[in-house]
């Protein structure tokens, strides 16, 4: 009976053991992937980002390439519908497939916003990512980084899966506010409540960061 009890144990500490070893290589294998799909959007976004016009003398309809090349490789790889149905597996392989998207819109969104603040302000010292930071902005390219927004929004949508558009809920929120006509006076101590209230995920740092690039109708001079 001892003996018997003693293998089972060793039975059950070995697949106990076997098991951690194997979450641990799928939490690796998993974070790799996230990591490489980072990567390619940082790519795909380096080839045209860079060659966006971000200070045009007139609006334009349509997304910059580089938002719209992105959303079709998304598109391509991923599939316009998260999920799938079926089993044990299935869930697993559509959670999968879901983390890697979080993944790829998280990116696509951090290199958007570092165009448009690093090199300035408290991110003087940052380059900007795949492209580089831009050196000037003007109201035009902002409402054009707003629709390269609305483009990857459109996509986020077009998935299924759920609160994926939110990682451009901050993009889309400072965009809006650059392009408010109200702005300066949001800014203002005694509006801190309306502001947050319009747009509670607007940084005030990064804010002045993109002001300090920022051309036409004098802004930059009445936010401090």
């Amino acid at each position: 009976k001892a003996e018997v009890d003693m293998i089972e144990k060793w039975r059950l500490e070995a697949v106990a053991e076997y098991a951690k070893k194997s979450n641990e290589n799928l939490r690796k294998a998993r974070e790799e992937c996230s990591r490489q799909v980072a990567t390619k959007v940082e790519e795909l976004m380096s080839f045209s980002l860079g060659d966006a016009d971000w200070t045009p003398k007139g609006g334009r309809e349509e997304p910059n390439d580089y938002a719209v090349g992105l959303a079709d490789f998304l598109r391509a790889t991923f599939g316009s519908e998260g999920g799938s149905g079926g089993g044990e597996d299935a869930h697993t392989n559509a959670a999968d497939h879901d983390e890697l998207l979080f993944s790829a819109c998280g990116r696509a969104a951090e290199v958007m916003m570092s165009v448009l603040i690093d090199g300035a302000g408290e991110f003087k010292g940052r380059e900007g990512g795949p492209g580089g930071a831009v050196k000037s902005v003007n109201a035009h390219g902002i409402a054009g980084m707003r629709r390269d927004v609305g483009c990857l929004e459109a996509f986020a949508e077009e998935t299924g899966v759920q609160s994926l558009s939110a990682m451009f809920r901050e993009l889309r929120m400072f965009t809006d506010a650059l392009l408010d006509r109200d702005l300066p006076n949001l800014c203002k101590p005694e509006n801190e409540e309306e502001r947050m209230s319009r747009y509670p995920m607007l940084d005030l740092v990064k804010l002045r960061a993109v002001l300090e690039k920022y051309q036409g109708l004098g802004m930059a001079a009445k936010i401090r």
